[in-house]
């Protein structure tokens, strides 16, 4: 295929009547749609060559990850989705972030100058465990690696990824220390010395195994571990779940030591019963990752600790979004989680996760808005997609209206945000629209329209349009999330059984979130772990928290009146996919079951993060969310359901690529890094750029 797309005689033709640009029209704003456009004119010659138009609906980029500013009290405070936090093994999404950052080249004064100061590292991460009827707190402090000068080092310099084998090495000498551990903390006489000593050595000897064997070929590698390796773990955990299950009056920090030597065994135990030395994770895809790790011998206290639970909290994992009370279904592929989980735990670089400095939207979607600007990519909001045509395989046509008329040809979506401190203001997204730029502002705003809701009453005031083959486009990057294709792309699925099955097999699920500004501070309230991301909380669907209190002084509230800032998010229970727009009292009804959550929350279950919290009385400020449109509606990774994803250089038409993170891109689960890699094959796709991606291996060897 060579650097740049080939085309037919025909199409040929049509770019010589349009300066020899192929003409790339993207659907959606959320980061492969972004992402897709970034890579497309990443370079002078191929900004030469592509003219890049996104149609966005409403006034703001991001789409799941989109945010805004809103006045409050005087302060412009941040309004999430939800929780959002890079994670250290995102490699290709930093690097995407930093080349960005060095293009935008923001001027000395300004909040967020550099990708140095747009994230921070975040190596402190606490589960609530619950015990014998009370919560202990489970603080984790991930290892930093850090730079000669004490800078803890960013991804996105690598060139290659570890392969499993390596992270297989750096988990059995954890699990030699944690088994130092337990034998420092374990009466039993010489039998329990004698299980630790023998543990012990088998790590190592199994180290040893890989070491020795690293250069042989897959074959002899694979046999040579294989041969010594399952008996002598199958044996060993065997032996720690004996001894446990012999503890009468085990303490918590010992259980959860036993724990992660019981996981960390029973994953490679796991790969050895299951061949992933040579079969790919997928095979193991059958399985729920609880199923898989009961499967292969795990303890049933392993599988319900809170490290697997917060697993399942990551990636909303609960079918019908049901996550607590009766009849919750967990649901998470093993071979996808299998996959990913060495790269998430072990294989991070300088931090385990990244705390973006200021709001999703200003710290990612601001910036990259800015660089496509300069680079000529034109952006059409308030353009709502509402159908897209096929004839013989071939997308041929793009249905458009437009939501709203502006007063100018085209719509300046940032607001300036002061902050203390910076000489020069921080671009940032409004949480409405610019009203004074549209002429329908005031009775959008009276009316308290909402935009970007697909159950919005709003009549669009714009002329429909449609986008044609040849004429408007040459081929289209769709980059609008899978949960919307029933109400857009019925005749791709009606025409192409790949497409049905997608639609059918890969799940969307309902999410919430709420954000409170607090007077106390979090220690007043009783809660000691500055900065922490909490996970498995508590008995409530809001069962993800975290300490965002470093952005109170960056939203500017009035000094001593706010000094606490925690945001909540999980999933909401609801329909396995979004209903039809006219729906009766859908929103209503959805909003009426978040209160009811938010209430419980702040009734009973806070207490358990925040002991010493005293009612409404100490809130400040809150703000509440649901995400029922479908295309806000989290993907999920539900077993069996890799298989159906396409490919965003697959997809079953001509001028048709796809990017987000419902595609098949080795992750397969929602999150920044998926949709950035499908971004970057969709590009692949259409010019060659970029040449590399880093791929999550498919196999250990």
């Amino acid at each position: 295929t060579g650097s740049f797309c080939v085309f037919d005689k025909r199409r040929k033709l049509r770019l010589s009547k349009s300066n020899d640009k192929t003409k790339i029209a993207i659907l959606g704003g959320g980061v492969g749609a972004i992402t897709a456009a970034f890579e497309l004119t990443s370079s002078e010659q191929l900004r030469q060559k592509n003219e890049v138009t996104i149609y966005q609906l409403g006034w703001r980029l991001g789409g799941k990850g989109a945010s805004g500013r809103s006045e409050v009290d005087g302060a412009q405070r941040v309004e999430e989705h939800g929780l959002h936090i890079l994670m250290g093994c995102y490699e290709n999404s930093f690097r995407l972030l930093r080349q960005c950052y060095k293009e935008l080249n923001r001027p000395d004064g300004t909040p967020l100058q550099t990708m140095e100061d747009a994230v921070k590292p975040q190596s402190l991460v606490v589960a609530e465990q619950k015990f014998r009827d009370e919560w202990y707190r489970w603080s984790i402090h991930f290892p930093e690696d850090t730079l000669p000068d004490g800078r803890v080092k960013m991804p996105g310099d690598r060139d290659s990824l570890p392969g499993t084998l390596t992270y297989i090495k750096r988990l059995l000498q954890w699990v030699e220390a944690w088994l130092v551990q337990i034998d420092n903390n374990t009466a039993g006489g010489s039998a329990a010395s004698a299980a630790h000593s023998n543990g012990i050595k088998v790590c190592r000897q199994l180290h040893g195994h890989i070491t020795d064997n690293e250069t042989k070929t897959e074959k002899h590698k694979a046999s040579a571990i294989h041969s010594f390796g399952e008996k002598a773990l199958i044996k060993l955990r065997a032996d720690y779940q004996t001894m446990l299950s012999g503890i009468d009056d085990i303490e918590v920090d010992l259980l959860r030591v036993f724990m992660l030597v019981d996981l960390s065994l029973s994953c490679i135990i796991g790969a050895f019963k299951y061949n992933l030395f040579f079969h790919t994770y997928d095979s193991i895809n059958h399985f729920d990752f609880r199923e898989w790790l009961l499967d292969c011998g795990a303890a049933q206290e392993t599988v319900d600790c809170p490290i697997i639970t917060v697993l399942y909290e990551l990636v909303f994992a609960y079918e019908g979004g049901r996550s607590v009370g009766g009849n919750v279904v967990p649901n998470m592929e093993a071979g996808t989680i299998m996959r990913a989980l060495p790269h998430m735990m072990l294989g991070y670089t300088g931090a385990f996760m990244w705390k973006m400095q200021s709001a999703m939207g200003d710290t990612i979607f601001a910036p990259m808005y800015q660089v496509l600007k300069q680079r000529g990519v034109k952006f059409k909001f308030f353009h709502k997609v509402t159908n897209l045509h096929v004839n013989a395989g071939e997308l041929v046509a793009v249905d458009i209206v437009p939501q709203v008329n502006l007063k100018q040809s085209e719509y300046d979506p940032l607001i300036p945000v002061t902050i203390d401190g910076y000489q020069h203001p921080l671009p940032a997204w409004p949480s409405h629209p610019r009203y004074e730029q549209i002429f329908e502002g005031d009775k959008i705003q009276a009316d308290g329209v909402d935009l970007e809701s697909f159950y919005t009453s709003w009549v669009d005031t714009g002329n429909p349009f449609t986008l044609k083959v040849g004429d408007d486009f040459d081929q289209v990057v769709l980059g609008i999330s899978v949960g919307s294709f029933p109400y857009l792309c019925s005749e791709l699925i009606n025409s192409n059984s790949d497409w049905k099955n997608m639609v059918q097999n890969v799940k969307t699920v309902q999410t919430q979130a709420a954000q409170f500004w607090l007077k106390p501070s979090f220690k007043e309230l009783g809660f000691d772990q500055t900065g922490a991301v909490v996970g498995n909380i508590f008995e409530s669907p809001l069962d993800t928290a975290a300490d965002m209190s470093y952005l109170i002084e960056d939203e500017g509230w009035t000094p001593g009146s706010v000094e606490a800032l925690v945001y909540f998010t999980g999933p909401m229970e609801g329909p396995d996919q979004a209903p039809p727009s006219d729906t009766a009292g859908f929103v209503d009804k959805s909003k009426l079951h978040n209160e009811s959550v938010v209430t419980a929350l702040l009734d009973k279950h806070i207490k358990v993060l925040l002991p010493d919290f005293e009612g409404d009385q100490q809130i400040v400020s809150c703000y509440q969310r649901v995400n029922i449109s479908p295309s806000e509606r989290y993907v999920m990774s539900v077993k069996d359901s890799s298989k159906y994803r396409l490919k965003a250089g697959e997809a079953r038409f001509k001028n048709l690529v796809l990017a987000g993170d419902w595609t098949e891109c080795r992750i397969n689960m929602g999150c920044v890094e998926a949709a950035a890699i499908s971004g970057m094959q969709a590009s692949q796709k259409l010019c060659g750029f970029p040449k590399k991606i880093l791929l999550y291996p498919n196999r250990i060897l």
